[in-house]
């Protein structure tokens, strides 16, 4: 076996490792995919809450703060973009991947202002979702980072400045 490809399984193995202290909110109205998707997920994550339509997702997402969202493009009652803009709207760190059977350029350059970690399109192939879950993981450790960073450098002053 060559050595970037028992890297690639190293890597993988780590994320599938890192993913059991995760939580994963994964929004889809196509029933078949999001219970193939669910059960993988549900093997690997610490928590995985499903949605069927954007709507349901926000509520999800509200109630659970997950640490990585999934989600659909195109679903009921209120569509991916939508749902991505609301959580956007409060939370800028939470990492995103999109999900869609369209390739259509409109939703991909509105999904890109949403700052999301990929855009996949359907069909789901399960290597890429974990190689995506990775720079998810990734942005989560680079956010703690520089979280903890900026607050070890804050300094309060010991004496009252009149």
């Amino acid at each position: 076996m060559s050595k970037k490809l028992k890297n690639k399984g190293t890597i993988l193995k780590n994320v599938k490792i890192k993913l059991k202290a995760l939580t994963i909110l994964y929004a889809e109205d196509e029933i078949g995919i999001r219970k193939n998707i669910m059960k993988t997920l549900s093997y690997y994550a610490k928590d995985v809450y499903e949605a069927s339509n954007g709507q349901e997702a926000l509520d999800l997402y509200e109630k659970n703060k997950p640490d990585i969202i999934i989600s659909d493009i195109h679903m009921p009652i209120m569509d991916g973009i939508e749902f991505i803009k609301k959580v956007r709207e409060h939370d800028k760190n939470t990492p995103v991947i999109m999900i869609t059977a369209h390739t259509d350029k409109k939703y991909l350059l509105e999904a890109v202002e949403l700052h999301m970690e990929k855009y996949i399109v359907k069909p789901i192939n399960t290597k890429m979702l974990f190689e995506v879950l990775g720079k998810c993981i990734n942005s989560l450790n680079i956010n703690n980072t520089i979280t903890s960073v900026s607050y070890t450098h804050l300094t309060l002053p010991t004496k009252r400045i009149v």
